[in-house]
């Protein structure tokens, strides 16, 4: 019977080490879970575009040789490109964010000429890229 006791005590704390050890994991599976909510704050991006319009225009010069990116999302909210604060030299670095006005599945930005001209475009979302766009096309 001193043999059964023992067990019964060994059974008894590995239950109460099983119930805190599963209250750790629930804290520690809690903290991703938080982040993984901020992270779905971006959307998937289902295509990326960007050409240059090199179509002639009538009056209004300004959109000849504009460089336009088009974004399409996957999201019922709208979101907004505009300049990342980075400086990416020939390539174009654009911030993804949600808006209050817009519509939502779609995002674009238009940049005037300049020189040199842009390589490539990098969405980034939340610090982290979520498009490339490498092909700069000209459209006439």
């Amino acid at each position: 019977s001193g043999m059964v006791q023992r067990e019964n005590g060994l059974v008894g704390r590995k239950v109460a080490m099983g119930a805190s050890g599963l209250a750790l994991l629930w804290a520690c599976a809690a903290l991703p879970a938080i982040g993984m909510a901020s992270r779905s704050d971006c959307p998937p991006v289902t295509s990326a575009e960007a050409w240059v319009n090199k179509m002639p225009t009538v009056g209004d010069s300004a959109r000849r040789n504009m460089l336009i990116v088009s974004l399409k999302l996957e999201s019922e909210t709208a979101y907004r490109l505009a300049p990342a604060d980075t400086d990416g030299g020939d390539a174009l670095i654009l911030d993804l964010a949600s808006t209050e006005d817009g519509v939502p599945g779609v995002a674009g930005y238009r940049e005037p000429p300049r020189e040199p001209a842009r390589k490539q475009v990098r969405i980034q979302c939340e610090g982290k890229v979520v498009g490339e766009i490498t092909e700069i096309k000209a459209v006439y």
